[in-house]
């Protein structure tokens, strides 16, 4: 499942169109959607700012798989923080000064999100939403 990514570029107000089928499996009239939520990136630090939901076309097992697939993403990313920070305090503290307690973290979480980034970009979800071009409202 999520052996593909689609990238669509919108000119400026053409709202988003999607056909009556699934976005992952393809099936015709799926007869339910998956609503997802991203944050157009020109609003660069203001987090208030920028937030949009768009409903794609999607029968219920690829809308629960894609769902799970985001908050995954989320919830991996604080893991692998707490964890590289957990095991610096609790292992390597004791151990080395300071100092190279974190640079050695740093790196391990580096590296993590490396792997992470690659294994995304060999296992992607079917369908992700990125505003970075012109301006466009979904």
């Amino acid at each position: 499942m999520f052996d593909r990514v689609a990238t669509v570029t919108l000119p400026t107000g053409l709202p988003a169109g999607f056909p009556d089928e699934c976005v992952n499996c393809g099936q015709p009239f799926p007869g339910s959607a998956a609503r997802l939520v991203t944050r157009d990136a020109r609003y660069h630090l203001a987090l208030w700012a920028g937030w949009l939901t768009l409903r794609v076309p999607a029968c219920r097992t690829c809308a629960r798989w894609l769902h799970l697939w985001r908050w995954w993403a989320f919830v991996r990313t604080l893991l692998v923080g707490i964890a590289g920070v957990a095991f610096g305090v609790a292992v390597l503290l004791p151990r080395l000064p300071g100092f190279a307690t974190g640079i050695i973290v740093l790196l391990l979480i580096g590296v993590s999100f490396l792997a992470f980034f690659a294994l995304d970009r060999r296992f992607p979800p079917s369908f992700n939403i990125d505003l970075r071009g012109p301006f466009c409202r979904l």
